[in-house]
């Protein structure tokens, strides 16, 4: 993971995509050592533990639930991913339905709320194609 999360800077530093990466926000710009790095992987953010918890607090890790990565929001955000609708800002045709669109992931599984959202975003789908046949 230490490699990947190299990668991904690698990546984010190169034209074009350095043109939209406006920041690193987890684990911030100065996780750089193979230490630095580890802790994040394994305690998650040192943003998250400022609760007054152990250093090391892996009970809100959300190792098997992973969620939050694309940031719902207004069109006028820079930092939103999909708009309230879960279509993809920027990208005609495509939204996203999974766990990627919470904010936090719930208390418990994931499996039930991304039901939610899947039959949320067909039910936007079906709302925009009938709204077509009548316009």
């Amino acid at each position: 993971l230490q490699w990947a999360m190299r990668q991904v800077r690698r990546i984010a530093g190169l034209e074009p995509m350095a043109q939209v990466v406006q920041e690193e926000i987890l684990p911030g710009k100065h996780a750089v050592s193979d230490a630095q790095l580890f802790d994040a992987i394994a305690c998650g953010p040192a943003q998250f533990r400022t609760l007054g918890r152990p250093a090391c607090d892996r009970s809100e890790l959300p190792v098997n639930h992973l969620a939050g990565t694309a940031r719902l929001g207004d069109p006028s955000d820079p930092r939103a991913v999909v708009d309230r609708y879960l279509r993809v800002i920027g990208v005609h045709g495509l939204r996203v339905a999974d766990a990627s669109v919470m904010p936090a992931p719930p208390s418990g599984n994931t499996h039930a709320t991304c039901v939610m959202i899947g039959e949320r975003a067909a039910q936007f789908i079906i709302d925009e194609r009938q709204s077509r046949r009548r316009s």
